[in-house]
């Protein structure tokens, strides 16, 4: 029923890919990547809850599913529970420690907290690993910037 399941995707059938996919997985449970694909369906169609859920499963069932992992993740952070977000992030990091996406995400819930020291330094691991990456030497850029400015009115605050 997974097959299906893609198949229906594929055709650009949602709702029937969804509830197929949900079939097989009352039938075989311990199926990680069908949960992540249920998961990328319903985080598409907004519901996030839903989504986190499943990509949670996911997790659960296969500990080392980096895009599941990463799915979760992303899905935290659009639910704006940026520490579990977080948290994703930096298993994905130990599942990964060369996959720049975890690096960019966790810079970027670092950065909206206004923790610039720790945000650049994510982009930098990431910028050592992918150095050719524009979009993320971009972003270094960016916050390398914030970290001067917000630093150097820290030192004004206490002059």
């Amino acid at each position: 029923m997974g097959m299906l399941a893609k198949v229906y995707a594929e055709l650009g059938d949602l709702k029937n890919a969804e509830s197929t996919a949900l079939e097989s997985l009352k039938v075989l449970p311990n199926q990680p990547d069908l949960n992540v694909f249920v998961g990328k369906i319903l985080r598409k169609s907004g519901q996030l809850d839903k989504a986190a859920h499943h990509f949670s499963q996911a997790v659960d069932q296969s500990r080392m599913n980096l895009e599941a992992v990463l799915e979760l993740a992303h899905t935290h952070q659009d639910q704006r529970e940026y520490s579990k977000a977080l948290e994703a992030f930096q298993l994905a990091i130990q599942i990964a420690p060369r996959d720049v996406n975890a690096y960019v995400g966790a810079a970027s819930i670092y950065r909206e907290s206004k923790d610039y020291n720790t945000a650049e330094e994510m982009l930098r691991r990431a910028a050592e690993i992918d150095p050719s990456n524009l979009t993320i030497r971009r972003q270094l850029g960016a916050v390398v910037a914030l970290n001067l400015v917000h630093s150097s009115q820290e030192v004004k605050t206490l002059v």
